[in-house]
């Protein structure tokens, strides 16, 4: 099944009853449930985005010719970033089933946030007390790597719209907590 190859699963193995207790408390909080309908969702918006940009890839071929095509071009571009070989795709026509399990993965990867403390910089795993008090900010630290990946890097490269319709959503969408929170009072 496309999606199952999709998925990957990350964090450590526990065993024995720690194992048993985080199984059970998981389990029974729906938070497994959700996070596996979470990298379902995501790896069938990665399949269905590679598919969408590589349409768009071969009507834009098709106006020029597939030997014009332009290797510059913001389809090709996305394809490579999610990891599809565009030039074999271009030439076959079609994208392999490696190409979409690919492009799946990536998205998946790069949405759903595996994480442990390895993730984190040294500096902030130090000691017990700094795990204990750092423990949700791979979350966070994860959420600035990818927002520095696919909006900051991508803004000084000259897209800058990804970046514009981010922070234009932050606002609304602060401006909404604070309603909200007004609200509540």
């Amino acid at each position: 099944n496309l999606i199952k190859e999709a998925i990957t699963i990350g964090g450590y193995e526990e065993t024995g009853f720690s194992k048993w207790l985080a199984e059970k408390s998981l389990k029974y909080s729906g938070f497994t449930h959700v996070e596996r309908n979470n990298r379902i969702v995501s790896a069938i918006a990665g399949r269905e985005y590679a598919s969408d940009v590589f349409a768009e890839l071969l009507k834009n071929a098709g106006k020029t010719g597939k030997e014009q095509l332009n290797r510059f071009s913001t389809s090709y571009r996305i394809l490579k970033e999610l990891n599809v070989d565009a030039d074999t795709a271009i030439r076959l026509g079609k994208l392999s089933n490696d190409d979409l399990i690919k492009a799946a993965q990536t998205v998946e990867r790069d949405t759903q946030f595996t994480y442990s403390v390895l993730d984190l910089p040294r500096f902030l795993t130090g000691s017990p007390l700094l795990k204990t008090m750092t423990q949700f900010v791979p979350t966070a630290y994860q959420q600035i790597t990818f927002v520095r990946k696919q909006l900051l890097k991508g803004a000084l490269q000259g897209r800058v719209q990804p970046l514009l319709y981010f922070l234009a959503a932050n606002q609304a969408v602060g401006a909404g907590i604070r309603k909200s929170r007004q609200g509540i009072k």
